[in-house]
């Protein structure tokens, strides 16, 4: 549904907004397709402040099993900067996979039917570049003057009534007997009480 609230999971450290970290847990498929076999959340992302004008963007696919893996993961960030000057840099990987191609740019990627999104992260598909279950990439993200991680607290946008404002969106290859089916996961709605826990509340991107 168009300016829909998305469910994020935010942690706010004692120590200040400098520690701030904000929790993407994807538990929900969207797009009317597959879900992976495992419990959610299948893919975690975390976006941490990590000093002046600079962030660590995590991918986790925390209960993907079997051979299911993560193609492709895609974020958003305030209409207000440009994407386009993100820099990631200083990668730290666990696991055997390819590194993605990563892509910016102002509503300029689309995930399945859902809104466009503006950082594309891209995975490969041949075995056994995949970036599958258990593995992980952290990246040092900068750019920006100003940047921290509630920049990329913001929802897609354009995409059709009923289905659209989702802060993440990650597609999940390979689900099923023989890897067969695949779907595109994101995160729930949350209860009124779990928005209590964001310092920044989600906001609604372009109209």
């Amino acid at each position: 549904m168009t300016g829909k609230i998305s469910a994020v999971v935010a942690s706010l450290a004692l120590a200040g907004a400098a520690n701030a970290a904000l929790v993407f847990d994807t538990s929900i498929e969207f797009s009317g397709a597959t879900a992976p076999s495992g419990p959610a959340p299948w893919v975690r992302t975390t976006i941490a402040d990590a000093g002046a004008n600079t962030v660590t963007i995590k991918i986790e696919n925390l209960n993907l099993v079997g051979t299911e893996f993560n193609r492709q993961l895609s974020l958003n960030l305030d209409p207000a900067l440009d994407p386009t000057l993100l820099n990631f840099s200083s990668p730290v990987q666990v696991g055997t996979f390819n590194l993605p191609t990563i892509s910016t740019g102002v509503n300029a990627f689309k995930a399945d039917g859902d809104g466009f999104f503006d950082v594309l992260l891209e995975f490969a598909t041949p075995n056994p570049q995949r970036f599958g279950p258990g593995e992980a990439v952290t990246y040092t993200v900068t750019g920006i003057t100003g940047l921290d991680e509630s920049d990329f607290n913001f929802i897609s946008v354009n995409g059709p009534v009923g289905n659209n404002g989702w802060p993440v969106a990650a597609h999940v290859q390979g689900i099923g007997t023989g890897g067969n089916f695949s779907g595109w996961v994101t995160v729930p709605e949350p209860a009124l009480g779990a928005l209590a826990l964001i310092a920044i509340p989600l906001m609604r991107r372009r109209a």
